[in-house]
């Protein structure tokens, strides 16, 4: 791949992580998430984890709609991730999709 290049995937039911080589930066600007039961993380080590959407959270849902007046999880953000602070799926239960832009090589 290469600097520019677009960045996407839908990961398995299982638990996954999205760690680029090392030297290679992605800017994930777009995630979606079919139900409610495994969390997404942005972490750098076991212990050290920010989380971006907790188990409860659904992007799929009716609710996430623009026209439902709720609020828009996932609208309007963009994480930098490396190797050293990696996208993490816990659980084995939903499928996750992300999508951005390859920003160094």
């Amino acid at each position: 791949m290469a600097i520019g290049d677009a960045v996407a995937d839908v990961t398995g039911t299982a638990a996954e992580s999205r760690q680029p080589s090392s030297g290679v930066e992605e800017k994930i600007t777009a995630f979606g998430k079919n139900n409610t039961s495994d969390a997404i993380n942005i972490k750098t080590t076991a212990a050290d984890q920010v989380s971006i959407f907790d188990t409860g959270v659904n992007l799929a849902a009716a609710s996430a709609v623009a026209t439902s007046g709720s609020s828009q999880p996932g609208v309007n953000m963009a994480y930098m991730i490396t190797n050293a602070t990696f996208l993490d799926k816990t659980g084995s239960t939903d499928k996750v999709a992300y999508f951005g832009v390859q920003t160094n090589a």
